[in-house]
């Protein structure tokens, strides 16, 4: 009968020590596991390891502005193509020297050096007319210009990040010029004579910088320009007209 009553107790004990054993371990914890590890390794680094790359391949993500823009000067040299010019091939030469205000906001002055040469269609007009057409070249242009810069970015190639900045400008120009028109609404006048000519432009554009390192830069911009010029239908008649050019830059800041 002592038996019968010491066994079940005894199981009871048991039960009672094993549940308490099973507690505790449930409070222990747990080893990290490789990827707790790699992310925990990636937030001091500041750097993001994506499991679906190679081990050997990081991502970095850029937080701050690395290329910073505030009171420094920048100095630039430009080729210049000519875009849409009626019977002139246009090429030419900018520099331009500028100064940051603010972060986004700089104030720029430019000089633009331009060569003209007559195309095709115009060959095709005086050969098949035997007169001339009417042309206005601009030979150069210097001018002031506002200049922001809203956009800041970076292209991630895995093996090398580019920084570059997206900006707009507008401001006043003077523009020196020549042009046929008295040869061309004077029918009595038979030799192709230029005379000089000046206009205030107002020019815009938009361009995009990209980094080299912390002196130098490239870019690509877009430069249009309208002034308020006499017309060869009218002479007395004055229009606006434009004129857009394409530019290839390469500088350095200080």
């Amino acid at each position: 009968m002592k038996i019968q009553k010491i066994y079940p107790l005894a199981l009871g004990l048991m039960l009672i020590n094993s549940l308490a054993h099973s507690e505790e371990g449930g409070l222990e914890e747990k080893a990290p596991t490789e990827a707790q590890k790699k992310v925990e390794k990636s937030e001091t680094k500041n750097v993001y390891e994506f499991l679906w790359l190679d081990q050997d391949k990081e991502v970095f993500v850029l937080q701050n502005k690395v290329y910073t823009k505030k009171h420094t000067h920048y100095f630039d040299l430009s080729y210049i193509s000519g875009l849409e010019q009626k019977f002139q091939s246009v090429k030419g030469a900018q520099a331009k020297y500028g100064f940051f205000l603010t972060e986004e906001l700089a104030l720029e002055g430019f000089a633009n050096l331009y060569g003209n040469s007559n195309n095709s269609e115009y060959d095709s007009v005086r050969t098949i007319t035997g007169a001339a057409p009417f042309v206005r070249k601009i030979n150069h242009m210097f001018g002031a210009m506002a200049v922001w810069y809203p956009f800041y970015g970076k292209i991630n190639t895995f093996n090398k990040i580019y920084y570059f900045d997206w900006y707009f400008g507008a401001g006043l120009s003077y523009i020196g010029a020549e042009s046929n028109i008295d040869s061309v609404t004077n029918t009595t006048v038979t030799q192709d004579i230029y005379k000089d000519e000046s206009f205030l432009g107002v020019p815009v554009k938009t361009g995009f910088r990209a980094y080299i390192n912390e002196s130098y830069h490239v870019g690509i911009e877009y430069q249009n320009t309208s002034f308020f010029a006499p017309s060869a239908v009218k002479k007395s008649e004055k229009k606006w007209k434009t004129r857009g050019d394409l530019l290839l830059n390469f500088g350095f800041s200080f």
